[in-house]
């Protein structure tokens, strides 16, 4: 997965990301993190468990929390599946 978090902005927006990541008990994952500064776009996946009541509109909670977040980035949130056993 792409990532640059050795970029102090792109470490410290992940950061901010995992701590409002915390509020949805059912969030399993976070990867494949990426900040495009000069483009203004934040993209990053996520995995939601599927025992979670709602998955689509948790995803659609997160994905508007962090929008207000950073109101001057694109941001896109892959909603992603655990495939483990």
């Amino acid at each position: 997965y792409t990532h640059n978090s050795s970029d102090p902005k792109a470490q410290r927006i992940l950061g901010e990301v995992r701590e409002v990541l915390h509020e949805y008990p059912d969030i399993l994952q976070l990867h494949g993190f990426y900040l495009d500064e000069p483009e203004k776009i934040i993209k990053f996946d996520i995995i939601i468990d599927f025992a979670s009541p709602d998955r689509e509109g948790e995803y659609r909670r997160i994905l508007s929390h962090i929008r207000t977040m950073y109101p001057d980035y694109k941001v896109y949130i892959n909603l992603d599946r655990d495939v483990s056993d």
